[in-house]
């Protein structure tokens, strides 16, 4: 079956240190790689779903408030969010296979928003399965938010060019 696989190793000072791509049956893995087996389960999680949230601006956003060297762990990616709900793994499927066939920065920007609605608004299970409160978008959800919103404004009108630099 496809694997899911990202580098284990990836430098603190990287845009972008999450990303993950699919890896066909047969090919053999280094000990220097994660890798995550989607296996068929009843909350309709798929790898393309892992796969467009693992590689959202999002999910490398908030892997680096608690990333503290140059390893991306597997208590780290056990860590993050699993938002369960069926309408947004449809479309963060949906925005996932487009980005195989049309990789564009609207794209990447469209599947951010998505993945913002889905953790703003629905009930969150952490990878543990453990269901976690329904809460109230905060003042420190809606600024991510806004922030992601602006800096890819920003990327796309062309205001900034070096964009590793332009912090939310």
């Amino acid at each position: 079956r496809t694997r899911l696989v990202c580098q284990q190793i990836s430098n603190m000072n990287k845009d972008k240190r999450l990303v993950f791509m699919e890896m066909p049956q047969g090919y053999v893995l280094g000990n220097s790689c994660n890798f995550i087996l989607v296996e068929e389960n009843s909350f309709g999680v798929t790898s393309d779903y892992l796969l467009g949230l693992l590689n959202s601006s999002i999910y490398n956003w908030y892997f680096k408030l608690f990333s503290s060297n140059n390893h991306i762990n597997n208590y780290e990616l056990k860590e993050l969010p699993l938002p369960i709900n069926k309408i947004f793994i449809e479309k963060v499927v949906a925005l996932t296979n487009r980005i195989k066939t049309e990789n564009s920065n609207l794209i990447h920007k469209e599947l951010d928003e998505v993945i913002l609605d889905l953790i703003n608004t629905q009930k969150v299970s952490c990878a543990e399965k453990k269901i976690m409160k329904e809460e109230p978008l905060d003042k420190f959800a809606k600024d991510v938010r806004d922030g992601v919103i602006e800096k890819n404004r920003k990327i796309l009108n062309k205001e900034i060019l070096n964009n590793h630099n332009y912090k939310l």
